[in-house]
């Protein structure tokens, strides 16, 4: 299986930066293998990446498979003052990074945690806290589309672009609206691990 640009920058960037990281070509679910690692010390504060995912988990019951950027932060016993209503918090962190690296792009964000250009969904996030009394692990999940947008799985049916708008939004990737390089993609990433991280810090 050949590994996406996205993804290979992405794992190239967490080698460089020496990020404690997991990487598969293929994966149920990056945010579900964070959960089943949470609490365990080599996982603590890791971030899993993958180049497929087969049961990517979307807002309500849709489901996303296969954007370009498919990756999980777990953060371990340091959380207290994050709860579920912190998913637009860090989404505005999310919306900060690409303003910095892309402030020519019309960016907005769509509550409680999408990020939009102009009319079509770009990245969303999925949040999720795990108590382990005394105990707590955050989980946050990222899915952004660069190069190219997935399909939408709703209630197991696979939809395409053309037949989105009943859920009321469409798909779009970044190429569509300005050229990527390699450099502006770890300068986001950057940025996005920088505010993200001292967030979490000054949460605990």
């Amino acid at each position: 299986m050949e590994i996406n640009k996205t993804t290979l920058w992405t794992k190239d960037w967490l080698e460089k930066r020496n990020l404690p990281h997991s990487y598969f070509k293929i994966l149920n679910s990056t945010n579900k293998l964070a959960k089943q690692k949470a609490f365990q010390d080599h996982f603590k504060n890791h971030i899993f990446l993958t180049n497929k995912q087969t049961q990517g988990k979307g807002q309500g019951l849709n489901t996303w498979k296969n954007s370009d950027l498919m990756i999980t932060w777990l953060w371990d016993d340091i959380v207290t003052s994050i709860h579920s209503k912190s998913s637009e918090e860090f989404a505005l962190e999310l919306l900060k990074s690409v303003q910095k690296i892309w402030s020519h792009l019309p960016w907005k964000l769509k509550k409680p945690n999408d990020l939009y250009l102009e009319n079509k969904k770009i990245a969303g996030l999925l949040l999720e806290i795990l108590d382990q009394p005394p105990k707590k692990a955050f989980i946050l999940g990222l899915g952004f589309n660069v190069f190219s947008h997935p399909k939408i799985l709703h209630s197991g049916t696979s939809q395409t672009q053309s037949t989105h708008s009943q859920y009321h939004f469409q798909a779009g990737h970044l190429q569509e609206y300005t050229d990527i390089s390699r450099q502006q993609w770890e300068f986001f990433l950057d940025e996005l691990h920088k505010l993200w991280t001292k967030k979490v810090l000054n949460s605990s």
